[in-house]
């Protein structure tokens, strides 16, 4: 696990036409972007489930920055993404 990492979230972006939220992330001063999928974003926390995505984003963002930070961490960035799943969220 690397541990001096600088990690640095930036604003999400709802992208409507793939039902994804899109996280721009600075690391060490490198752009990546993290994907949030429609599937982790129905599977975070069902029970608190809203029909708007971005809404669900926001009521779970620190969730789902802090496994977006653990797969960063882990190495877990391919082309510059990292992809949070549902099996991540479950």
């Amino acid at each position: 696990m690397r541990k001096n990492m600088k990690i640095e979230f930036k604003d999400a972006v709802f992208l409507g036409e793939t039902t994804e939220i899109n996280l721009p992330i600075m690391v060490n001063g490198q752009s990546i972007i993290c994907i949030v999928t429609f599937e982790a974003l129905e599977d975070i926390n069902p029970e608190t489930k809203t029909d708007e995505p971005m809404q669900q984003y926001l009521s779970n963002e620190s969730q789902l920055k802090s496994i977006a930070e653990r797969k960063i961490r882990n190495g877990q960035v391919t082309s510059n993404k990292v992809i949070i799943y549902s099996a991540d969220v479950i």
